[in-house]
């Protein structure tokens, strides 16, 4: 089992390696998209995080090296709206107070544009904005202030059916 130690040396290319400056050895090989400009370790040593100007977050699996979930962030809606339609998406996270362009007005148009779209768990206002939720044809609501037992779980909760296709494809 890797577990980085105080002295490890991680070296930001493309891939992602490893080495053990102590054992004068490769420890793991990652592969990332683009090289990252930051990286960390998890404080128990099980993941590692890398980002870079792409503006994007990986994590992976020290034990393994399997990509874990990757963060994507937009500050507009045609750089949201054109990573939707390049598909690979499994949750859409929408602020619905957003402005100019809010996260209903998003999710709408990427149900009604996008074949087999991400389920959206959309972040409102109140709770008293559930009905517009319902018009974004949101599937999963969580109202602010956000309590982040309620967002993890409604997260997982949209994930699950997802993550259960991505396993039982990969089985047959």
């Amino acid at each position: 089992m890797l577990r980085p130690r105080r002295g490890d040396i991680i070296v930001f290319k493309v891939p992602l390696r490893i080495w053990d400056p102590h054992a004068m050895r490769l420890e793991r090989t990652i592969e990332t998209a683009a090289p990252p400009t930051a990286v960390a370790v998890s404080p128990d040593g099980r993941r590692i995080l890398a980002g870079g100007w792409d503006n994007q977050v990986h994590s992976w699996s020290l034990d393994s090296g399997a990509p874990l979930i990757d963060y994507l962030e937009f500050a507009t809606e045609p750089a949201c709206v054109r990573r939707l339609h390049e598909g690979g998406v499994d949750l859409a996270v929408l602020d619905g107070e957003a402005a100019p362009s809010g996260g209903m007005g998003i999710a709408k148009r990427m149900k009604t544009e996008i074949y087999d779209a991400p389920p959206v768990l959309l972040l409102t206002g109140r709770p008293q904005d559930a009905w517009l939720a319902t018009w974004s044809q949101a599937e999963g609501v969580v109202p602010h202030p956000i309590d982040p037992v309620v967002l993890a779980e409604t997260a997982a909760a949209l994930l699950r059916p997802r993550l259960a296709l991505t396993q039982g494809s990969a089985r047959t």
